[in-house]
């Protein structure tokens, strides 16, 4: 048997799926997608929260100043603005890329190829999240040591932040890291291959 006989046998009607169970695994994916959405659209929402509260404690201690704390030097503490635009950074990059995710994929239910396709960029979109979450407790290692050098320079720090600061912060980070690259190789990754066939089967029988 040529590869035209198998190509021919595999495109057969006895071969492929009947209408109505191609429906059903169109709303599957569908649904998959809704629920991936509304996780990603959460995720922003929760992290944006604590974000807008300490961003505005420290502007707010900026322009008015407790009398009853040491006023911010920013000549002298200046590593502590890094330090907060570093989680905005990662904040905005992934809205971006979850806007831009609905834009392109906004006809997703219009076939089953389309469903897979939009469901394949959400997947791939999720490990640019793993990514940039991964990336960012990295680099906030740096910064943080930089935030406490400086506090411990001008007197405001002593030696109990240590502890905390180089530490135990640095071993979350590091059992975060491993969890998310964890999750990424467990469940992001495999789903990813499964939906790229799955994606290339549909378009060669389409």
């Amino acid at each position: 048997m040529n590869f035209a006989d198998i190509e021919k046998a595999w495109r057969s009607a006895g071969n492929r799926p009947s209408a109505a169970q191609l429906e059903k695994q169109k709303m599957d994916l569908i649904n998959e997608l809704h629920r991936r959405r509304r996780a990603s659209r959460g995720l922003l929402v929760l992290t944006a929260i604590p974000l807008v509260l300490l961003t505005g404690r420290l502007l707010l201690h900026i322009v008015w100043p407790d009398p009853a704390l040491d006023r911010l030097d920013l000549t002298r503490e200046w590593v502590v603005v890094p330090f907060f635009l570093l989680p905005w950074a990662g904040w905005f990059l992934i809205w971006r890329q979850h806007r831009r995710h609905e834009a392109v994929h906004g006809a997703y239910a219009e076939s089953i190829q389309a469903s897979t396709a939009a469901l394949l960029d959400e997947n791939r979109r999720a490990g640019i999240r793993a990514l940039v979450a991964a990336g960012g407790l990295l680099l906030s290692l740096p910064f943080l040591g930089g935030v406490v050098w400086q506090l411990r320079a001008v007197g405001k720090m002593g030696d109990e932040v240590l502890i905390p600061a180089f530490v135990i912060y640095p071993a979350y980070v590091v059992l975060m890291v491993a969890w998310i690259g964890w999750k990424h190789l467990r469940t992001t990754a495999p789903r990813r291959k499964e939906l790229e066939a799955r994606l290339s089967d549909y378009n060669r029988s389409a």
